[in-house]
């Protein structure tokens, strides 16, 4: 038979919206609403590949660490039963975990495996989130959820430009919202949530091309330094995955570093910075804004002992607040410079 579809009614209003099948005989017939919710699986657990399934049927096949599905539409309102296999699977039979999971219409998750496979203290486990985003809540900007995933590594807090962004986030945590930023260039600065002048690393998020969007931010691995290592990813919301590149690990810089100074400041145009090295160092210049934004990284090379000075051009710069820092891999040490018309 031939089937025409119709689309009825008003969003908001009566007659209310409606999907209407009309058969060859004119009888009509009103679509049901199906109850949905719209999720995202990442792979964030130490583990290897697995299989999921949802209630005996194969969901994610050959599913690997750091990696994550794209947002998809699952059945609301109704239990799930998700079970998880080795990836050589060939049925839910198979499973080594199973995990009852009731959804809430029109809801978006983003559900994380976690935890350590076959670990009593870490147990592997699924967390979940359910104020997922697949785009920015105010159509410009990008907005960033975060979700601390080492198992091993200790509450921290995330800074850009000094500033703080993410506050006291422990371990299987979510962050409380989703942070709005611009589609920009950032420095994301890892401490101890006790200590925000420990710089325990640095990692640089370029989200230019996301204007509009959202993504996932997650911290992955083990900080003690076993296999697989801390690393900080990106999930975004068709599945595509990435690591953070690392800017510096640790925070050694100022043993190395005397008399880092700035002036004039506030400045107008341009400013000057001197500093002393007591040893050898490769060395970055950085200017942010305190939103973390990066306007300039320039790469001062490999530098040797001895009292160093060097000029920053101001001109393209709006007045405000922002921070010099000079990078290496032995850490960060940062001045705030005020820019004056």
């Amino acid at each position: 038979q031939s089937v025409t579809v119709v689309a009825s009614g008003f969003l908001i209003g009566d007659p209310s919206f409606a999907l209407l099948a009309i058969l060859a005989d004119g009888t009509v017939i009103e679509l049901m609403q199906a109850s949905v919710a719209n999720v995202q699986v990442i792979h964030n657990a130490i583990a290897p590949a697995v299989d999921i399934y949802a209630n005996g049927e194969l969901l994610i096949d050959d599913f690997e660490f750091r990696t994550a599905t794209p947002f998809e539409f699952l059945p609301a309102g109704v239990e799930i039963t998700l079970a998880v296999a080795p990836d050589t699977s060939t049925s839910a039979a198979s499973a080594i975990a199973t995990f009852p999971v009731t959804l809430d219409n029109g809801k978006t998750y983003v559900v994380f495996a976690k935890g350590i496979l076959g670990d009593v203290d870490t147990p592997f486990g699924l967390a979940v989130n359910d104020m997922g985003q697949t785009q920015a809540a105010s159509g410009t900007g990008v907005d960033l959820l975060l979700y601390h995933g080492s198992p091993d590594a200790p509450a921290v807090d995330v800074l850009t430009g000094g500033s703080i962004i993410y506050d006291d986030i422990a371990y299987d945590g979510f962050s409380s919202r989703y942070e709005n930023v611009p589609a920009a260039q950032y420095i994301l600065d890892i401490t101890p949530s006790d200590d925000n002048n420990t710089i325990v690393a640095s990692y640089t998020a370029n989200v230019n091309a996301l204007e509009g969007g959202a993504a996932v931010v997650f911290a992955s691995g083990f900080f003690s330094g076993s296999a697989p290592g801390f690393a900080v990813w990106v999930a975004l919301p068709d599945g595509m995955t990435f690591p953070l590149p690392i800017t510096t690990s640790t925070n050694e810089l100022e043993r190395i570093i005397q008399g880092f100074s700035v002036a004039p400041n506030p400045a107008i145009g341009s400013t000057t910075i001197n500093f002393g090295l007591e040893e050898s160092a490769d060395l970055n210049l950085r200017l942010m804004g305190l939103n973390g934004q990066l306007f300039q990284n320039l790469d001062l090379g490999r530098l040797t002992k001895g009292d160093y000075t060097q000029k920053v051009d101001l001109t393209e710069l709006p007045t405000g607040q922002y921070v010099l820092s000079l990078v290496s891999d032995k850490g960060i040490i940062s001045k705030k410079l005020i820019i004056i018309q």
